[in-house]
C-alpha cells in the first residue's frame, strides 16, 4: 500500500540512506503515481493501454528524477523498465495490432495443422479478432517432424499466415496448445492476458506477456522470459547452455536447477530478496543502494549465463523440481 510505502521511505531516511530532499521527492512520486492510477481507472477516454502506459511513463519519470543516489543505483535496473515497460507497452506489438497482413499469404489449417520447413520462424500473438478481448492460456509443447499442430476451445478464432519462412499464428481468446516442430528455429510469442507454459522446445525463445505467469521447463537454446504482472517459474536442465535472462515487473522470479548444471546467475531486484538454496553454487553478494544483487556460480566446466531481474518481486535459485 502507499501507507506502506512511505512508512518505508521514512526508514530509510532515519537511517541515513537518503536525504531529507530525496525522501520529500519520493514520496511525492507516490502521490503522483497515485493520481495518475486513479486517472487512469475513472476516466472515460483514451484505451486502458494508453492510461497504463501513461501511469507507468510518470512513475519511470518519478523514479529518474528523484535524486543523484537513487537514480544512480536504479541505472542498472533500467533494462527491467525500459524493457518491461516500453517494449511490452510500446514495441511489443502485444495485441497484433499494426502487422500488416496484406503482403502474406494465408495458410490451409483446416486439418488444425501446416507445414514449417527447416529454420521457420513460429510468431504466435493473442489479439482481437471477431471482436473478442484477447485472453487466454498458451501452451508451447515441442514435438518431432515437421508439422505445426494446435488444439484450441470450440469457439477460439485463429488465423495463420506466412512469409518466406515466418509463419504468424493468431488466436483471439481461451486457451491453445500449439506443437512445436524441431524444424522451427525460433519462437517468439506475446500474449496480453493468460498464462504461458512451455515443454521441451528445441528452438530459441522469446516470451512477453502482460497479465499471467510464464512456466517453461525443457529449454535447450538461448531464451527471453519478460512478464509484467506474473511470476516466473524456469526449470534449467543440465544440457541447456546459451545466454539468456528472464525479467517480471511485478512478479517472482524461480529458477530451479540440478546438480549438473553450469551457469552463472546474475541477479538483481529493487524491493525484493534473493535466496539461494544453501550448497547451491558460489555466491557473491552485494548491495548497490537500494537493492541487492548477487552472483550465483554453478558448476566448473564453462558456464552459461542467465540473468534474473525483478523490480518488485523476489528472486529464488533452488535446487531439483518443485
Amino acid at each position: 500500500t502507499m501507507q506502506e510505502e512511505q512508512r518505508q521511505i521514512l526508514e530509510m531516511l532515519k537511517e541515513g540512506n537518503i536525504s531529507v530532499d530525496e525522501a520529500e521527492k519520493l514520496i511525492n512520486a507516490l502521490k503522483e503515481g497515485a493520481k495518475k492510477r486513479s486517472a487512469g481507472n475513472t476516466g472515460s477516454t483514451g484505451s486502458n493501454k494508453d492510461n497504463f502506459g501513461a501511469v507507468l511513463d510518470s512513475i519511470k519519470d518519478s523514479i529518474l528524477n528523484i535524486g543523484p543516489v537513487i537514480s544512480e543505483s536504479l541505472s542498472s535496473i533500467g533494462p527491467i523498465i525500459g524493457t518491461t515497460i516500453n517494449e511490452v507497452l510500446t514495441n511489443l506489438n502485444i495485441t497484433g495490432e499494426g502487422i500488416d497482413v496484406s503482403e502474406m499469404d494465408p495458410v490451409d489449417i483446416s486439418s488444425r495443422r501446416f507445414e514449417m520447413e527447416e529454420g521457420s520462424e513460429l510468431i504466435v500473438i493473442n489479439k482481437f479478432l471477431d471482436k473478442k478481448e484477447p485472453a487466454g492460456n498458451l501452451a508451447l509443447n515441442g514435438t518431432d517432424g515437421t508439422d505445426c499442430s494446435f488444439h484450441t476451445e470450440d469457439d477460439t478464432v485463429v488465423q495463420v499466415y506466412r512469409k518466406d519462412r515466418r509463419y504468424y499464428f493468431f488466436w483471439d481468446s481461451g486457451d491453445v496448445r500449439i506443437l512445436v516442430p524441431k524444424t522451427v528455429n525460433s519462437i517468439n510469442a506475446h500474449s496480453l492476458s493468460g498464462d504461458i507454459e512451455v515443454r521441451d522446445v528445441s528452438a530459441l525463445m522469446k516470451l512477453k506477456i502482460m497479465k499471467g505467469k510464464i512456466d517453461a521447463q525443457g529449454l535447450h537454446r538461448g531464451f527471453t522470459l519478460e512478464s509484467m504482472n506474473g511470476d516466473i517459474l524456469l526449470r534449467i536442465d543440465n544440457d541447456w547452455s546459451g545466454n539468456s535472462s528472464a525479467s517480471s515487473m511485478m512478479g517472482n522470479v524461480t529458477a530451479l536447477c540440478g546438480e549438473g548444471n553450469a551457469v552463472i546467475f546474475n541477479c538483481e531486484t529493487f524491493r525484493g530478496d534473493i535466496a539461494v538454496d544453501e550448497g547451491l553454487g558460489v555466491i557473491n553478494s552485494r548491495t548497490d543502494f537500494p537493492f541487492p544483487r548477487k552472483t550465483v556460480s554453478l558448476g566448473e566446466r564453462e558456464h552459461s549465463t542467465l540473468n534474473l531481474k525483478t523490480m518488485n518481486g523476489n528472486i529464488d535459485i533452488k535446487r531439483g523440481v518443485e
